[in-house]
């Protein structure tokens, strides 16, 4: 009965846990690896029993790294404390406050109950769900968001985590093998608990204003951008119309002329003008300047400006350019201004990289295949084969120090999408970014 009463404990506990860190950490992971996960972890309580609590992070932790390899070792340890910190404050606020309260009786004589222990851990989640709306806490901003002051915020709250997980579980260590210290213990656990309660608060909501503020910055950056390419399109427009017209008038002109070389009946003056008008006239259209005519088959418009005003960017600069879309695309699985972000990095820095090599080209390939939109960005480079983990590292980016969102960012928005896949190849002088989504 009572390995029955702990391996339910036990799978509760752990179930709370999983469904925190997945919630709040917005990772993606295949549910046999979940279950996988799940099953070692029980099964490990059992070796580790009584001291499981104290291992919770380092469960979580491994996992993290296990699912989100590409993340840093500051994300996967405020993820895996965070999950495991606020576990432990739900419980204690439910066990502590709540229950007592609503029950009324003393903590002291609920805990001697088999049951309560259970009814604690299973009313964890509401009560975080509960919590959670009323904070209005965005974990997808905070996913999102790349900034110094972030970065900041992260450090400072994975030290006061730790710290705050060491100090209270080496308490519980010492009431547990040293009971004569037990009531002075408890005490002064209790205000390192309440303490660190507002602090915690206080780290989540800083950490949630920071982050919806760098995100509602890179919304409206993406937006002006976006005017910006609408504008400049719109003058790409007017300047074919202008040179159609022109052409038309010339064209009416030529005609005229040569309508007299016929009613004249000279034979030499219509070879003439026949070899000047027509015969020899060479495309008045370049096929580099008007290849835009082939963003027809796109009717997402802001991603149709997008692509516009940075290919006119990269043939301004001296850049070849050549593009392809054979297929209507006029939906896509993943969020606009996601795929615009993504879309928008893997350009810039195609134009940049083509820019300092000696091919400069660039080539866009949009594509329906097995129901999939394909997206491929190929780019010449100076080098013969770039560094690919490094250009994908937290932080890097070509242009500099805090410029741009960087490849780690487009990896962050990628991981929302487990459909969605991304291909990186450099061989040859050429690097090759090939986007699937499904």
């Amino acid at each position: 009965m009572l390995i029955l009463y702990k391996l339910i404990l036990y799978m509760i506990v752990m179930l709370n846990n999983l469904i925190l860190f997945l919630t709040i950490s917005k990772a993606q992971a295949k549910l046999w690896k979940i279950l996988l996960f799940f099953i070692v972890t029980i099964a490990t309580i059992f070796f580790v029993d009584p001291y499981y609590i104290i291992l919770d992070p380092i469960y979580f932790f491994v996992f993290s790294l296990l699912i989100r390899p590409n993340k840093s070792l500051s994300n996967h340890v405020f993820y895996s404390f965070l999950t495991a910190t606020i576990s432990d404050f739900m419980s204690r606020m439910v066990g502590y406050i709540i229950l007592p309260t609503l029950f009324h009786q003393s903590y002291e004589y609920l805990s001697t109950q088999t049951w309560y222990v259970i009814l604690v851990y299973a009313l964890i989640l509401p009560l975080y769900a509960f919590i959670h709306c009323v904070l209005h806490i965005d974990y997808d901003a905070i996913q999102l968001a790349n900034s110094e002051m972030v970065s900041k915020t992260y450090q400072t709250m994975n030290i006061t985590m730790v710290l705050f997980y060491i100090l209270v579980q080496s308490s519980i260590f010492i009431e547990h093998y040293l009971p004569s210290f037990a009531l002075i213990n408890a005490y002064y656990r209790h205000l390192i608990i309440y303490f660190y309660a507002l602090v915690l608060l206080w780290g989540i909501l800083n950490l949630n204003k920071i982050s919806t503020r760098t995100v509602a910055l890179i919304i409206n950056d993406e937006r002006r951008k976006h005017y910006h390419n609408l504008a400049k399109y719109n003058h790409y427009l007017e300047s074919l119309y202008q040179e159609i017209r022109d052409f038309r008038n010339k064209t009416s002109r030529n005609l005229l002329s040569f309508e007299e070389s016929i009613e004249s009946g000279d034979k030499e003056r219509i070879r003439q003008d026949f070899q000047e008008y027509i015969q020899n006239r060479q495309n008045p259209f370049p096929e580099q300047k008007y290849y835009l005519d082939k963003l027809i088959h796109l009717k997402i418009s802001p991603v149709k400006s997008l692509i516009s005003a940075k290919l006119l960017e990269a043939q301004e600069k001296g850049i070849s350019v050549t593009i392809e879309i054979p297929d209507v695309i006029s939906t896509l699985a993943m969020k606009e201004i996601d795929f615009i972000i993504v879309l928008s990095v893997f350009l810039d820095n195609a134009i940049e990289a083509a820019m300092d090599s000696h091919g400069k080209r660039i080539r866009l390939a949009m594509f329906m295949h097995d129901e999939a939109v394909n997206v491929i960005i190929e780019n010449s480079s100076l080098v013969e084969k770039i560094n690919l983990n490094q250009i994908f590292a937290s932080g890097y980016s070509t242009k500099g120090h805090n410029r741009g969102i960087g490849l780690s960012n487009v990896m962050k928005i990628m991981n929302r999408y487990p459909k969605c896949s991304l291909s990186t190849k450099s061989s040859n002088y050429t690097v090759t970014q090939h986007l699937t989504i499904h």
